[in-house]
């Protein structure tokens, strides 16, 4: 039996396509599947005091499964996880579970005048993500390259030092303590953080 050129190319055709449905079927419905399944794998049974009993390694391997845009199974972990943090940071305004990068994460503000030191960068085995409540102070952006330059940092802390001590409750704060507490980490290792970044981040 012989095949012309054209079948043969419609049978190429047909398969590709075939393929490509079988791809997008995949994605689209069988992996939001899984990935629920993943969910309600690790929810239910597992209580808070469970979790707790894990190590960072067991809790990080699970939490990887669990898919950001389904909490089914998992909604009573997650909402012990919360009580937990906000008895543990009471100054903290939690705003929620967020998907990040693909990440459950916890969400958390804070206003600009804030000890960054306080804010775990994790929790329970799982990442905390910050962002500010209140907008940046006009005076703030001395700096045009970049809004979190530390020049920007160093200017505002030159201007409101006594503020900044009043709002953090801590008169005695050094103009180095103050810098590490807005920006959350060492002035000079922010300085070298933004040297990294490329020009146009700071002129220090």
């Amino acid at each position: 039996m012989t095949y012309s050129s054209q079948s043969l190319e419609l049978t190429i055709t047909f398969k590709e396509v075939l393929h490509s449905l079988q791809k997008a079927i995949f994605f689209f419905v069988c992996l939001p599947i899984l990935m629920s399944s993943a969910n309600a794998e690790h929810g239910p049974e597992m209580t808070l005091d469970d979790w707790v009993a894990l190590s960072d390694e067991e809790r990080g391997k699970i939490a990887r499964e669990w898919s950001p845009h389904d909490t089914s199974g998992i909604d009573t972990l997650l909402k012990g996880i919360v009580d937990e943090f906000r008895r543990a940071n009471p100054n903290l305004n939690i705003e929620g579970w967020g998907n990040v990068h693909g990440s459950l994460e916890l969400v958390v503000t804070h206003p600009f005048v804030f000890d960054k030191r306080l804010i775990p960068s994790s929790f329970l085995g799982l990442a905390v993500r910050t962002s500010l409540s209140s907008r940046l102070p006009e005076d703030f952006e001395v700096f045009s390259g970049y809004i979190w330059a530390p020049e920007n940092y160093a200017n505002f802390v030159d201007s409101h030092a006594q503020e900044i001590r009043n709002a953090l409750g801590s008169p005695d704060m050094t103009r180095a303590e103050m810098l590490h507490a807005l920006i959350g980490m060492p002035f000079e290792g922010w300085i070298e953080q933004c040297r990294k970044f490329g020009p146009g981040h700071t002129n220090y």
